[in-house]
């Protein structure tokens, strides 16, 4: 293990210090690392499974951030082509253990890629979503709480409780402070004077401390719902006797006959709901859906208009944040 490696682990194992507080090429070093360990291991490793393994699991303060983690594998310039051999397959990209003969890995990598093209393909996202609205209206009625105005797009289903909350669930995407996405719900809610829920697979950490602070409640899932028949062939997958050890691990998986997390919103989070801080005003909410706050000449903007509904420790911090978030996907961009 290089003397880099080893300052950065200390930082992050000893010190405790979460990842977000290293420097940008002590951010790219460990992330270069960490992705060289998985793939020496796994040997085969779709851009999807990397995301999960480096991104939600694990001890939270060394979970990386998604959106980048897919911005550094798809830089041309990164130095993982040192370390690691790429092979595409139709829309899935995957990093192979470099000692591996890529002919004996054939075999996983076409099972792995029909699999994940089962998983992504829009006419089996769209059922996933028709079954999840089913089971929302199902737990909803057993838990007697009353769900009017279900709406479902291609990637989310909306609808209101108890003529108090909106409520939209982001099936398949992690949510972070500066998507349009969050402060568009934010702004639909004003106008029809509703609450606003957020449910996701994986909400950002950074944005639990600002919901208290403008009314909004956000809660994870920390699942991937699947048709129970794709979640059967990824278990035949998995137990099959490879020659190497090898298994697909796209998310946390759960059959979305499988309704625990959906009930645990109803029966618990529901009653947990904070009351609303300090609310944005409608103009505010409606220049912060404007903006995506780490687009070049907007976060400035961005964070003046969060400024209001933010106590001053708590929006230095958020500028802190952002900024260092922007410095490291512009150097990741220019590799």
């Amino acid at each position: 293990m290089n003397t880099d490696i080893k300052a950065i682990k200390r930082k992050l194992f000893e010190l405790r210090l979460p990842l977000s507080k290293l420097t940008v090429p002590e951010y790219i070093n460990y992330l270069n690392h960490r992705i060289i360990n998985l793939v020496t291991t796994r040997y085969v490793l779709s851009d999807a499974e990397l995301k999960y393994l480096l991104c939600e699991t694990g001890p939270g303060n060394i979970r990386f951030d998604p959106e980048i983690v897919g911005l550094h594998l798809t830089s041309k310039n990164n130095t993982l082509d040192i370390s690691v051999k790429h092979k595409v397959v139709g829309k899935n990209h995957f990093l192979l253990n470099p000692e591996t003969s890529e002919e004996n890995l054939a075999d996983i990598i076409m099972a792995k890629s029909r699999l994940l093209k089962t998983i992504s393909s829009r006419n089996t996202q769209k059922k996933v979503l028709e079954l999840l609205a089913n089971q929302i209206e199902s737990v909803a009625q057993k838990c007697s709480v009353s769900l009017s105005e279900l709406l479902i797009t291609q990637n989310t289903i909306e609808f209101v409780i108890e003529e108090k909350a909106l409520v939209r669930y982001f099936t398949n995407q992690w949510i972070y402070l500066h998507h349009r996405e969050m402060w568009q719900l934010l702004e639909k809610a004003h106008e029809l004077n509703l609450g606003a829920i957020i449910l996701s697979p994986k909400i950002h950490g950074i944005c639990f401390p600002v919901f208290k602070k403008i009314g909004l409640f956000g809660s994870n899932t920390y699942t991937l719902y699947l048709l129970a028949s794709s979640l059967k062939e990824i278990d035949e997958f998995n137990s099959f006797e490879w020659a190497y050890k090898v298994t697909c691990t796209p998310g946390n998986l759960a059959s979305v006959d499988h309704d625990s997390q959906i009930l645990r919103f109803f029966q618990s989070d529901l009653s947990k709901l904070h009351p609303p801080g300090a609310k944005l005003t409608k103009e505010t909410v409606a220049v912060l859906s404007s903006l995506d706050g780490q687009e070049n000449g907007q976060f400035a903007a961005f964070r003046t208009a969060l400024k209001p509904a933010l106590d001053k420790h708590l929006h230095e911090n958020i500028s802190e944040w952002l900024e260092r978030r922007a410095k490291l996907i512009q150097e990741i961009s220019v590799q």
